[in-house]
């Protein structure tokens, strides 16, 4: 297929004819959104978290937008309005368990898995064996903070980097030898 003016520019899938594509430097979607227009989850985050005053058993408080629907949809539930109950009922295990999940993820740290600690000693052994840890470097996991108790069936550490441990030697090696776990 030729192209209108008689060249060798072929039409096609992808190849849509030169005068309709968009010029150099100019956008294909002329009126679309505006720069720093906002998406209505934006906004309301916004505005939920916007400060008011508010008058509370006499006394001043101010306290965020969002606050204030909660409180005023628990009072309607509260004075018994039964679409509000139920719609509440509906949230309070859901937010139980968030709550009880949050607050377990908070108190405990993450523990390690048991061989990753000796693994990593094993590593800066190496690195400093080899003199490769700057001076002023202190020890990433030092034994007394980690989060996992060395047992003494702990995984076994790395060896020391050695001529003999490289991957051309590791592939002549004789089969009945067992690869690290590493």
């Amino acid at each position: 297929m030729r192209g209108r003016k008689g060249g060798d520019y072929e039409i096609g899938y992808g190849k849509p004819p030169r005068e309709t594509r968009f010029k150099q430097g100019q956008s294909g979607n002329v009126g679309g959104r505006p720069r720093g227009s906002k998406n209505m989850a934006t906004v309301m985050l916004k505005e939920l978290s916007e400060r008011l005053t508010i008058s509370e058993n006499g006394r001043q408080r101010k306290i965020t937008k969002r606050e204030a629907l909660i409180k005023q949809v628990i009072n309607k539930a509260v004075a018994g309005n039964p679409r509000i109950i139920q719609i509440l009922f509906n949230q309070i295990p859901i937010l139980e368990d968030r709550f009880e999940e949050s607050r377990a993820a908070s108190s405990e740290p993450t523990p390690l898995p048991p061989g990753i600690v000796s693994l990593f000693h094993g590593a800066f052994r190496i690195i400093e064996e080899h003199g490769a840890t700057p001076p002023d470097m202190p020890r990433a996991i030092p034994m007394a903070d980690a989060a996992v108790p060395v047992k003494k069936e702990a995984a076994p550490t790395i060896p020391p980097a050695s001529a003999t441990n490289t991957n051309s030697a590791q592939a002549n090696k004789p089969e009945e030898e067992e690869d690290p776990p590493f």
